[in-house]
């Protein structure tokens, strides 16, 4: 997760880069969702941003879109 933030990963609530800011590790679906604590289920968020929905929705529902490629390669 380290690398993902280095590297200029957006945030998997407002897609803005991670860059020096605080951040979280994010389950792109929720834990209350059936999500799971895999690598393709988390990524980096700044804490803000993760902790202003309480979990009551999985990332990838929410932004309506994937934070990854066909092939599973983050779109950044």
């Amino acid at each position: 997760m380290e690398a993902l933030v280095r590297s200029g990963a957006p945030c998997s609530r407002c897609g803005v880069p991670i860059g020096l800011a605080p951040w979280d590790t994010d389950h792109l679906i929720g834990l209350a969702q059936g999500g799971r604590n895999t690598a393709e289920n988390l990524w980096p968020a700044h804490k803000k941003c993760n902790r202003s929905d309480g979990g009551r929705r999985g990332r990838a529902q929410q932004l309506g879109r994937s934070l990854k490629d066909d092939r599973g390669e983050p779109k950044w």
